[in-house]
């Protein structure tokens, strides 16, 4: 059988999203056209799923059962970066639940078992979030603001006391990220990478290191997990 999957998404990546997932991958997850299929523990025994490079997880014998949890579904939907606002409801193969967005807005989802969401966003221009919650956030990240905060688009914008006594622009975000925009006049340090990390809501465990064009640190995720974290200048921070 010839093997379908480019060379950008390869096995390594493929045991990386089944991990990031919480599965307990057994063996070398295997080429299948589009994806990989891997092979996992499931209690006693072991079951293989699908592995998709978009981050989707498909079980292939859960495709006809109706064993479908909500903690399933919750699990889909905090993955893909939703803040769940209400108790999610069964509705015949899908459960549908009020939640916010990463981009601010509170809409109702429908989440379906293969990791597919669908967005009922109504009045799509609403932002549910105050400029006292934007300003928590930046109190809680220990930043100081120096320019008020103000609505733009789904976020808010102002600046803060950088650490090493400038001041830098920052997008507050209503799930909890705060983007430090610094320009190439500022240089990107380790108290740089620091309040990045803080701001989107890690604890740090260690020193934070040079690493080529990020800096590496061990932390706690916003979740209690543990992990080491690449953060990047522009606020992108990668889990491992």
């Amino acid at each position: 059988m010839a093997h379908m999957v480019s060379n950008e998404f390869d096995s390594a990546e493929a045991r990386k999203i089944a991990r990031q997932a919480g599965y307990k991958v057994v063996g070398a997850p295997r080429a299948h056209k589009k994806h990989f299929i891997v092979d996992v523990e499931d209690g006693a025994s072991t079951v293989q799923i699908d592995v998709h490079r978009d981050g989707r997880i498909v079980r292939p014998d859960h495709r006809h059962e109706s064993d479908f949890q909500a903690s399933a579904a919750k699990k889909i939907a905090l993955q893909s970066g939703y803040v769940l606002l209400t108790a999610l409801e069964p509705h015949k193969k899908h459960y549908v639940a009020r939640a916010r967005s990463s981009d601010g807005v509170e809409m109702e989802i429908d989440v379906h078992r293969d990791g597919h969401i669908v967005e009922h966003r109504g009045d799509a221009g609403r932002m549910d979030f105050a400029e006292a919650d934007a300003k928590a956030l930046v109190a809680r990240a220990g930043l100081s603001i120096v320019r008020a905060l103000e609505p733009h688009k789904k976020h808010y914008v102002g600046a803060v006391t950088g650490a090493q006594g400038g001041v830098i622009d920052i997008d507050v975000h209503a799930d909890g990220r705060i983007v430090l925009k610094l320009g190439a006049k500022d240089g990107y340090s380790a108290d740089h990478a620091r309040e990045i990390a803080v701001g989107a809501g890690y604890v740090l465990l260690g020193a934070v290191e040079a690493h080529k064009k990020h800096f590496v640190a061990q932390a706690k995720t916003p979740e209690g997990g543990r992990a080491r974290i690449d953060i990047h200048r522009d606020g992108h921070i990668v889990e491992h």
